[in-house]
This record gives C-alpha cells, structure tokens and sequence, in this order.
C-alpha cells in the first residue's frame, strides 16, 4: 500500500517569508555593529582601562633601581579620550589585552587554598606584606596556570570603593607590565623563578608605590578627557569581594 505525502498549504508561505525577512536581518545587524564604532561610551569597563592605563604604564619603568614616573604633561598626552578608545573598541572579535600577562579579577579564593604555592602567595596577598601601606584590595601572583605562564590575580574588599577599584586596577597593570618587562630583559618567557617568584615582592611593591603617586593625577587627567571615574565596570559586582575578619 501505498502512502503519498502532500504539503501543507499553511507551511508554504514561510519559506518566502524567511527569504524576505533574513536580509533585513542581516542589515539590521550589521547596522547595530556599524552604530556601536560611533557610539562614545566614557565608562570604565577593563578593555577600556587597560587601554588607558598602557598608555600611561608604557612610558614608566620599574627596574633595580627603583621606578620612574611620568610628568603631568606627559600624562595629558599619553591618556586618550573615550572617542579615541572607542574607535578601537572590539565588539565581535575576542578582545585582546595590550599586557601579554593575564590578570584574573575576583575568583573564587578556594581555589588558591589547597596544595603546592598557592596558599603562600595567598597569605602573602590578603596580609599585603609586599604593600607599602593597606589598602582596601589584594594582589598575587598564580604561577600555577595549566599553560605554564603566571598571571596576576586581583581582589576588592568589601568596603573598597571606586577609587579603590581604579587604584588597584593600575596597581594590578603596572605590576604585570614590570613582570612583561623583567621576562624581556631576561629573553626567557619561564624567566620566573619556580614558587614564589623572588622578583614579585620587589614588582608588586615598586608598582604600589607608582600607583599611590601617580593614580590620583591619572583621574584627574581623566576627568578633564572626558572620563567617566566613578562609573566602574571592572568586576562583577561585589559578591565576590573579600572580608576579612
């Protein structure tokens, strides 16, 4: 016996519907992607402030003999406005760091808490030994990455506010750009010492130092470009934030 199938009237029409209705789709996508390079956002997201903070961070140096600063003409021209960063916002390709050393913001602190070095970079990092002075935010060094490269793990407090969230973002970039730079000079890219790097008490301090005198003039400066300092978009929010006891 034989069964003859026969199309449903109802279905015909959606197949010139979905030919005519994928075009504009098409160009109405495109037309958002278009939009979004016109669009000036002056609000601190990471792409953005890591793009602001290499500017800055680039012509400092942090070596043996101690850091040299940048001047407060120099930071007028080194930092961008948020109409130069947004035309070199990435929206569909993965966006890339300028800092070839990863920062981790906010994970969970578990995960540093079992065996090898982690617990000692940790405890380094949440006593702030290698600060100058406390802070309300904490930094450490993983050496502990599957793909055999170190990376720069930032935490806020719970009572941390925006400047402290802009202080520790750049205090955070400036340690990994004297990290970059002493991997460089040793043209070694496992240039770091196995556990706790010895050079890492020596960066994330020289950093705070250039943090705690320059970040105050690189808001200012900001402000005037146009910025946006106390609209911060550099965490997920504070569930993830740090309270000690």
């Amino acid at each position: 016996m034989m069964t003859y199938f026969t199309e449903d009237p109802a279905a015909l029409p959606l197949i010139p519907m979905c030919l005519t209705f994928l075009p504009f789709a098409v160009i109405n996508v495109y037309s958002n992607y278009r939009s979004s390079h016109y669009v000036t956002t002056s609000s601190l997201n990471v792409p953005r402030a890591e793009t602001v903070f290499y500017s800055v961070l680039k012509e400092s140096v942090i070596g043996k003999e101690g850091l040299t600063a940048v001047t407060q003409q120099q930071l007028e021209r080194f930092i961008p406005t948020p109409k130069y960063v947004a035309h070199a916002e990435v929206f569909v390709r993965r966006y890339r760091s300028p800092f070839s050393i990863d920062l981790d913001i906010e994970p969970a602190v578990s995960r540093y808490t079992g065996q090898g070095d982690g617990p000692e970079g940790l405890n380094r990092a949440l006593r702030q030994l290698d600060f100058v002075q406390a802070e309300r935010y904490y930094i450490m060094l993983d050496e502990t990455t599957t793909r055999g490269t170190s990376k720069v793990v930032l935490w806020f407090d719970k009572q941390a506010t925006e400047s402290d969230l802009i202080q520790g973002f750049f205090h955070a970039c400036a340690a990994r750009l004297a990290l970059e730079r002493i991997n460089n000079n040793k043209n070694n890219s496992t240039a770091m010492e196995t556990g706790y790097c010895r050079e890492w008490s020596k960066v994330i301090s020289l950093a705070h130092k250039q943090a705690i005198e320059t970040v105050p003039r690189v808001v200012e400066v900001m402000d005037q470009q146009g910025w946006d300092t106390t609209s911060l978009f550099l965490t997920d929010g504070d569930l993830d934030r740090i309270q000690l006891q």
